[in-house]
């Protein structure tokens, strides 16, 4: 059972007084949950000590601020403008009475000889600037704005010193006679919301009191911040804390990924972007609903709201486990209630969501959670975080990343000020400590405003205009259809599904020609032109079309025929084109049989395939191997003999015709099987018509120009569905294809020259393969200038780009002449399905995008659902149109899995499930974000490898980069491969730098290699199973440890790193390169600690990574250090990835 369910049926059990108390906590639940309660336990009492320890809360304030001085995420305060005859003095005497009356508005915080963290009082006004008054009156009127925006800028931005003070920052404007702006900032270590508004309070009662000459009737509050924080940390250790603590132990479980929002383009990975803010007046109609529905659930209008939010979560980011931090005033005991100082405290509220539970079902969830989540609010967030040492993201809060807060505006709370008007005047957004943060304001007059606040440097404004409106229709569902699934809420508005419609739209390229009738057209008009070259050979059109024809009336005299499916099994050769042509001439399919593929795969495709015939060329002896072959499950045993076998050089063709054989075709015949790799381990074949590659051909000619002058190169393996395209695209527009021999292909600098010689103008290439080539090309030894080359078309497909990786071609070669095109697209779909012209923006943005569809294909990213995704929203890319496939062959249940019914079309087409993620970008164009089942997680973060690859691209010298994830004992880390440029080196230790610079810790890999190049399969993709593996825990040479502690150190690491035996360790290998990671690394100072009894600062560990360096900081330590804990390390073990 869930926690979150437990929750519920514990929330059911409760008597009815039980209920309406929870009820009354939960009425202003957020920023004015938890008011002051008239039962408590023990009192609070007040003590006269001007010092205390800090509590965990300022000790996390304590530690952002050694982190980042500058950050403003944590000043909190607002303004007051005065119109009227302000009374300065009186102002400025009610300032300092506030001022002395609170203790925390006098703290700093100090840590003493141990690195304990407490916090002091200053004397009265010694520790505030007073209340300085900055005349503007005087100012030109044109200069007057600029100055009132600095000093803004200084009072609310200006950093502060947690140490030395003040922590509290004002000044008065006068911008006019009787206009006046009082600006307030504080520091969050010692205050809160809540605290503001005391604070202004009280100064309204104090100035009052000062017009008149009299002294505030006020009482001294119950007890001080100091007092709470003695307190609370007695409090926490006791029974209660710990019992509150267990609740969120069990509650909030083992399993802390992050939440994984969508965000835009990161331009900028610091964690202080500007900030910005979204407003929305929600509609009194909306409301009115929302405060039925909660009445007919016993709720409350602030878990409604919140519900909303966490589909809205769940729908944005495809994660079940939704959590959304919720602060609470923490003040439920009476005492607490005048006191300033940071009292606040945040809770999680966690639900788990999936797309078929209802709305109302998620409501109730979230409503026990809540209660369950106030009932265990006093326990400080920092201790929860101490206890559960979730993962830690870059300076992304743990537990949760997005901040929901329900502020109720009280209309009592508003206190006169004699003779003038006051207005609240907010200057502005501090940085964004949350990646979103929701504040839902209830206003005295029952309407409801929703703010939207974020980092301009992650989202877009358009992005979060989306958002809300996604969040309004939740809201409107759970009014409306509150039984309806959260999957099934149309997130998207008309517009926005009108926009998605229109960029998913297709045409229409009607193709009812056979592939071969194409070529022979262009055999026949131009018989003499040149349709292959290898080497020094060619062969014209005449010639390759009547060699074609005899082949194809000895296959139909065997008995080929329409849906024949027949095996080529040749070398790159005039005659493998020979054969491909005279199989779909007797109207069967080819079925590619690569000779270079082991002999078990060869074996199951003649069996599966249920060829009956095999083309060969006589240089070698697949069927050999087939006939010593494995059998498809299910199957008999091949007999030697079952399957005929003809040579395409047999001499005896030459008595066969060669004119074009008169049968019947249809563009629906078969014309290939591809075998593709299969999850099963068993390869599966796609089969693809006539229609699929000849409406290809058609919707690919609105795109681009090609014709009888262009020369195109067979680079690919014909069991590669690149070669399709290479070569019918070619041999259908009356071009010229030189196909590569294999050993050119594999040398980059031979097929630089090839390019060079063969004036080639179409080049079609993997990603991987480019790399090489342009390797090669760019370097000034090359032999090879721009205006050497006659390319006018680079097209990449097979596997995805990223354009940043082409910046040297670009530098070098240009963008103009020839063209980068990103051709997107699967076997199932017909070798292309999308197609992008790279631009200079391209290279700059990283990522890899796609574009759009060609003009008869339509696409679609749908969640898992098949709904739309908003834009921006990753999902699965589906295909829909003339390009696909069949389906599998012998595959019916793979083929309807895959192949599904499109909910779009009346008539019945299907879509492809393409397994693909995708996002639309608000340009219409799609961007690739890699496989769905390639992501992997680490430690609880799920982990794009492209991203670090794109990364890694960036970094200075690497000129290729590939990253695995490899299964070592301590767990999963991460290993990245680099090739540098030429002539450059590239340093292990500067990379891994750089990196760390740019990425998180737990995207940073744990070993780096620098090979001279990247191995590729016989496709031209990376073949990242060839890639050589570092032994994780091993490593290779090097000396031994020496002297007790390196010796007590190495077996350390062999214990955590689970390296067997353990004098593998030497002392000057690497922890991070052994497989070692954060998590391994608290494990190490942990059992170090226990076993030299001498404690290593935590980040000491991070800097020095071998066992001599680790082993001379600890032995440096002296014997009474020995317990001592550094409270910057205690900090960072408990905000770091830590472990049991």
């Amino acid at each position: 059972m869930s926690s979150s369910q437990d929750l519920t049926d514990r929330r059911s059990r409760l008597s009815a007084d039980q209920l309406q108390r929870l009820r009354e906590r939960m009425a202003g639940a957020g920023g004015t949950a938890g008011r002051p309660a008239a039962a408590a336990a023990s009192r609070i009492p007040r003590g006269t000590s001007d010092a205390a320890p800090a509590t965990a809360a300022q000790r996390g304030q304590w530690f952002l601020w050694r982190m980042d001085p500058a950050n403003t995420a944590y000043h909190v305060g607002g303004g007051l403008g005065f119109n009227g005859a302000l009374d300065v003095q009186a102002l400025r005497s009610a300032f300092a009475q506030v001022v002395g009356r609170h203790d925390a508005l006098r703290t700093v915080l100090r840590a003493d000889a141990n690195e304990q963290l407490h916090q002091h009082l200053q004397p009265a006004m010694a520790s505030t600037s007073g209340l300085p008054c900055i005349d503007l009156v005087a100012v030109p009127q044109a200069e007057r704005d600029a100055a009132h925006q600095q000093a803004v800028h200084q009072v609310c931005t200006a950093a502060f010193d947690l140490a030395q003070g003040p922590l509290l920052r004002a000044a008065l404007l006068r911008l006019q006679p009787q206009t006046h702006h009082l600006l307030l900032c504080l520091h969050h270590a010692i205050s809160d919301a809540w605290s503001v508004e005391l604070f202004l309070s009280e100064l309204a009662t104090a100035y009052a009191a000062a017009v008149r000459g009299q002294v505030p009737q006020w009482k001294d509050p119950e007890i001080r911040f100091l007092d709470f924080a003695r307190w609370q940390h007695q409090w926490q250790d006791g029974a209660e804390g710990q019992g509150q603590l267990r609740y969120w132990r069990e509650h909030l479980g083992e399993d802390h990924t992050p939440l994984q929002l969508p965000t835009d383009p990161v331009r900028d990975l610091s964690p202080d972007g500007a900030p910005a803010a979204l407003v929305v007046d929600l509609p009194e109609p909306l409301i009115s609903g929302l405060r039925e529905q909660a009445r007919q659930h016993q709720a409350t209008l602030f878990m409604c709201l919140a519900t909303a939010l966490h589909a809205l979560l769940f729908r944005h980011t495809g994660q079940s486990r939704i959590r959304t931090g919720l602060p609470v005033a923490n003040r439920q005991r009476s005492e607490t209630a005048g006191v300033v100082g940071f009292l606040i405290n945040t809770v999680v509220l966690q639900s788990d969501v999936h797309a078929r539970m209802p709305l109302r079902a998620l409501l109730q969830q979230v409503q026990g959670a809540a209660l369950g989540a106030l009932a265990n609010q006093e326990l400080p967030f920092e201790r929860v975080v101490e206890a559960l040492k979730p993962p830690r993201q870059g300076g992304a809060t743990p537990l949760f990343q997005v901040l929901f807060n329900h502020l109720r505006v009280d209309p009592q709370a508003q206190t006169e000020w004699p003779g003038l008007t006051v207005d609240r005047i907010d200057f502005g957004e501090r940085q964004a400590p949350y990646v979103l943060t929701l504040e839902t304001v209830e206003g005295a007059d029952g309407r409801v405003q929703a703010r939207f606040r974020y980092a301009s440097h992650r989202f877009e404004a358009a992005t979060i205009a989306r958002l809300a409106g996604h969040y309004q229709a939740l809201l409107t569902a759970l009014v409306e259809t509150p039984a309806v699934a959260v999957g099934d809420v149309v997130l998207l508005s008309a517009s926005e599904t009108a926009q998605l419609d229109a960029w998913a739209r297709r045409g229409t390229c009607p193709s009812e020609v056979a592939l071969h009738h194409r070529f022979e057209a262009h055999a026949r008009h131009q018989p003499e032109a040149t349709a292959l070259v290898l080497g020094e050979e060619r062969l014209s059109y005449g010639q390759l079309n009547r060699a074609a024809n005899r082949l194809a009336h000895r296959l139909i005299r065997q008995g080929v025929g329409p849906e024949s499916r027949v095996g080529l099994a040749v070398q790159r050769s005039f005659e493998m084109v020979v054969g491909m042509l005279a199989i779909l001439k007797a109207g069967a399919a080819y079925v590619p049989l690569d000779p270079a593929y082991p002999a078990d795969r060869l074996a199951y495709m003649v069996q599966d395939s249920g060829m009956a015939l095999v083309l060969t060329d006589g240089d070698v002896d697949v069927m050999t191997a087939v006939w010593a072959g494995p059998t498809a499950s299910g199957d008999l045993p091949l007999r030697p003999g079952s399957v005929q076998q003809v040579s395409v050089r047999d001499l005896t063709l030459a008595d066969e015709l060669d004119t074009d054989p008169a049968l019947p075709a249809s563009a629906d015949q078969l014309a290939y099987v591809i075998y593709t790799s299969g999850s099963t381990g068993r390869p599966k074949g796609a089969q693809l018509t006539h229609r699929n590659v000849v409406r290809l051909l058609d919707a690919s000619a609105q795109r681009f120009d090609f014709g009888p002058k262009d020369v195109w190169t067979l680079f690919h393996s014909y069991a590669f569905d690149f070669s399709v395209w290479e070569l019918f695209g070619a041999l259908c527009w009356g071009g010229r294809v030189v196909i590569v021999p294999h050993l050119v292909s594999r040398s980059p600098r031979d097929f630089l020259a090839l390019l060079k010689a063969q004036r080639v103008t179409v080049l079609n290439q993997t990603p991987s393969a480019f790399k090489q080539l342009m390797h090669v090309a760019v370097q000034e030894g090359s032999g090879v200038a721009p205006e050497d080359l006659a390319l006018r078309h680079v097209i990449f497909g097979g596997e995805a780009l990223e354009p940043r990786s082409l910046q040297p071609w670009v530098q070098r070669f240009g963008l103009a002449r020839p063209a980068l095109i990103n051709m997107y697209g699967i076997t199932e779909t017909t070798v292309h399905v999308t197609w992008r012209r790279l631009e200079a923006a391209d290279l700059e943005d990283g990522g890899s995008p796609i574009g759009q569809a060609l003009p008869d294909l339509g696409l679609r990213i749908l969640d898992s659902e098949l709904q739309p995704v908003p834009i921006g929203v990753p999902g699965e890319l589906h295909v829909t149109g003339a390009g696909l496939a069949r389906g599998y062959l012998r595959r019916p249940a793979l083929t309807a899995a895959r192949f599904v019914a499109d909910p779009d079309d009346a008539g019945g087409g299907r879509m492809y499930r393409t397994g693909d993620l995708a996002r639309w970008r608000a340009d219409g164009e799609i961007e690739y974000l890699g496989r769905i089942d390639e992501q992997v997680k680490i430690r609880g973060f799920r982990i794009e490898l492209g991203e670090i690859e794109a990364q890694l691209l960036a970094q200075s010298g690497v000129r290729e980069a590939a990253v695995l994830v490899d299964q070592a004992p301590a767990g999963a880390r991460l290993v990245a491969f680099v090739v540098p440029q030429s002539g450059q080196a590239v340093s292990v230790d500067a990379l891994r730098h750089g990196l760390a610079g740019v990425l998180p810790e737990h995207m940073v890999p744990a070993a780096l290699q620098v090979l001279e190049r990247l191995p590729l399969n016989a496709n031209g993709k990376l073949d990242r199973r060839a890639l050589p593996m570092p032994q994780a825990g091993v490593a290779p040479g090097g000396e031994p440890p020496q002297g007790p502690v390196e010796t007590a150190l190495a077996g350390i690491w062999a214990e955590v790193l689970g390296i067997v035996p353990p004098g593998l360790v030497s002392r000057e290998a690497d922890f991070f390169e052994l497989g070692g990671h954060s998590l391994a690394v608290v494990q190490v100072q942990a059992r170090a600690e226990a076993h030299l009894g001498v404690r290593l600062a935590l980040r000491r560990f991070f800097e020095l990574r071998t066992v001599a360096a680790q082993a001379t900081a600890l032995a440096a330590l002296q014997p009474a250090a020995a317990g001592e804990l550094d409270e910057m390390d205690r900090l960072m073990a408990s905000l770091e990835m830590l472990e049991s």
